[in-house]
């Protein structure tokens, strides 16, 4: 790792906010992770005010047709409120596929929730890894996700890991459970997991190759971070991208994590591998009424915005790859 990029980041990557689990059996780490809470439903109510003439309104509290809110129970803490067919899921039943998968060879590394316990994660290394030299090595994770707060189904979802950097880089959803009666039997069915995972492993591994093959000079890598983040007609919005890109630009020329590696000097998997720890290290993830700051800074880095910002330096990078890999010097 570059010792002096290290010394300018701003804050802890997803993977280090959430528990170290490693190396634990699963009950030992639902402990460890706080993931051993229950959780229920409740009716929902709503204020109902009747206007009376002359005297003070009346006003009841009627209970919702259609929606309930989520308690977790310990706490007596509402996570969040969804429609009345929402099928609970209790945390440890969500997880027993994890437990599945750590008795098929895939050991845990992180886990824990977010906020009162709205957002459930628990990442799982998977078995194959990818070595670009010998400091840079990225390996496949499995994240599983759950959320009590009605905005997101049960997921799992692969993730490529980057040790040079400490940042889980693309992801892509494997398997979607909506909160049913029924989830739990779908949940048995571990193969369709494990054959997506291999499958986009595969698409991964081979699109990282062919990205460090491609050899860019300067200009070309800040087409890219440009192609990432067009020029706009709005002054403010224009300067914040062009200070973005200025940054991602140094990032790719030493001042990055790994930058320095053989893989990463001047080539699209530096100028890839900028655009990601830019993403992960010192953008600035935009506050939401829904979640605390660190709930948010999770969420944004693995599903939300900046999991598509990711996911769009991805498929950029191997838009130029396609286009003029044989152009700039890849095979």
């Amino acid at each position: 790792m570059n010792k002096n990029a290290a010394d300018k980041i701003a804050r802890e990557s997803v993977f280090d906010q959430l528990n170290d689990i490693s190396g634990l059996t699963y009950e030992e780490a639902l402990n460890k992770a706080e993931l051993t809470y229950q959780v229920g439903k409740a009716p929902l109510f709503w204020e109902n005010k009747v206007e009376i003439e002359g005297a003070d309104p009346y006003v009841s509290f009627e209970p919702s047709p259609q929606h309930a809110q989520i308690i977790r129970l310990d706490r007596r803490e509402p996570l969040g409120v969804t429609k009345n067919d929402y099928g609970i899921i209790q945390v440890d039943e969500a997880y027993s596929i994890v437990s599945d998968l750590v008795t098929d060879g895939y050991p845990m590394l992180r886990g824990g929730y977010t906020g009162a316990g709205e957002r459930t994660y628990m990442v799982l290394k998977g078995k194959d890894e990818i070595s670009l030299y010998d400091e840079e090595k990225i390996f496949c994770t499995i994240v599983v996700t759950n959320a009590y707060d009605g905005t997101e189904s049960l997921t799992a979802r692969i993730a490529a890991f980057n040790t040079a950097t400490q940042v889980l880089m693309t992801t892509g959803d494997l398997v979607k459970l909506r909160h049913s009666k029924h989830v739990l039997k779908r949940l048995s069915d571990k193969r369709k997991i494990l054959k997506k995972a291999s499958e986009s492993w595969t698409e991964f591994k081979n699109a990282y190759d062919k990205l460090t093959r491609v050899q860019i000079k300067d200009d070309q890598a800040k087409i890219y971070f440009l192609a990432l983040l067009p020029e706009k007609d709005d002054e403010s919005t224009n300067q914040r991208g062009a200070n973005i890109r200025e940054r991602m630009f140094k990032l790719y020329s030493g001042e990055g994590m790994g930058s320095k590696l053989p893989c990463a000097k001047g080539t699209l998997w530096g100028a890839y591998m900028a655009a990601i720890e830019d993403c992960e290290y010192h953008r600035v993830v935009r506050k939401s009424k829904l979640r605390d700051s660190r709930s948010q800074e999770i969420y944004s880095r693995i599903q939300g915005p900046m999991a598509m910002q990711k996911a769009s330096a991805y498929g950029m990078a191997l838009t130029m790859a396609d286009r003029f890999g044989s152009f700039i010097g890849g095979n």
